[in-house]
């Protein structure tokens, strides 16, 4: 139990909780990876990659992460699933379960804290007390983990409330061109580099992590990801169009000096 972070058992809320999808903003990101435990890092929106645009972003350096919001398209649904390899290397995966069913916001944001050595974690905060006792358990364990630390509960449904009042079963409805509504679902999948500097997705729907070729020169993650899923959306593979871009990183030290 830590009354810091508001850890406190109990019985019959994992049962009945219901995890409802997470808005698509970076500030409520920010403030739920805060709400975990993350210390030094931040996260900010790419709206353009133009180089210019790209310096307005509050950060010293390229992302650590990326999590993207995308609509899968739902004739691939079932082959996607199958996609991945479970040997491919990374430091943390886990599976998102039946039970978590809208959960994929917070399933993105674990792999993505989880899996860069450089985010630091308070003591004792709920995401490090997740990751200490999930060390050596298997992405299903993980799942079931999560659907009863009751801890990140009570944190991602004060959360999740935020702005989201329209959107509480994860269904958007969006009028096609010739006016006809038409209902998309949408999706969090976080991208990282792992040790061997490949590109990881890490959608725990997925069959494992499914790694890329390494980044070109000059080419930073969000560039990769961003080619990467215009290509699958030009292919019709599995994604139909990127919703937003969530970057994880370093803030830039605030210059106080006076002028």
């Amino acid at each position: 139990i830590n009354a810091e972070y508001g850890i406190h058992p109990s019985e019959n809320m994992a049962d009945q909780f219901h995890w409802p999808p997470l808005e698509s903003d970076p500030q409520v990101f920010a403030d739920f990876a805060t709400k975990l435990g993350l210390t030094n890092y931040s996260t900010g929106e790419v709206f353009s990659f133009d180089p210019d645009m790209l310096a307005f972003l509050p950060f010293a350096e390229p992302p650590k992460a990326v999590i993207a919001c995308v609509r899968r398209m739902p004739e691939h649904k079932d082959t996607d699933k199958t996609r991945g390899d479970a040997a491919t290397e990374v430091d943390f995966y886990m599976d998102q379960t039946g039970k978590l069913d809208n959960a994929c916001g917070v399933i993105a944001l674990v792999h993505s804290i989880l899996n860069v050595p450089d985010m630091i974690l308070a003591d004792g905060s709920p995401l490090g007390q997740f990751r200490e006792e999930n060390k050596e358990t298997t992405p299903e364990q993980r799942a079931r983990s999560l659907e009863e630390f009751t801890a990140i509960h009570e944190l991602y449904k004060e959360t999740a409330a935020e702005g989201n009042e329209g959107n509480q079963d994860g269904v958007h409805v969006h009028k096609d061109e010739e006016g006809n509504e038409v209902e998309k679902t949408f999706h969090f999948i976080a991208y990282v580099r792992n040790g061997k500097g490949q590109l990881v997705e890490l959608d725990g729907t997925k069959a494992g992590p499914v790694s890329y070729t390494h980044l070109r020169a000059h080419e930073t993650p969000e560039h990769l990801v961003c080619r990467l899923l215009l290509e699958k959306k030009k292919k019709k593979i599995n994604l139909s169009n990127l919703n937003s871009y969530i970057i994880i990183n370093k803030l830039k030290p605030i210059n106080l000096t006076s002028r």
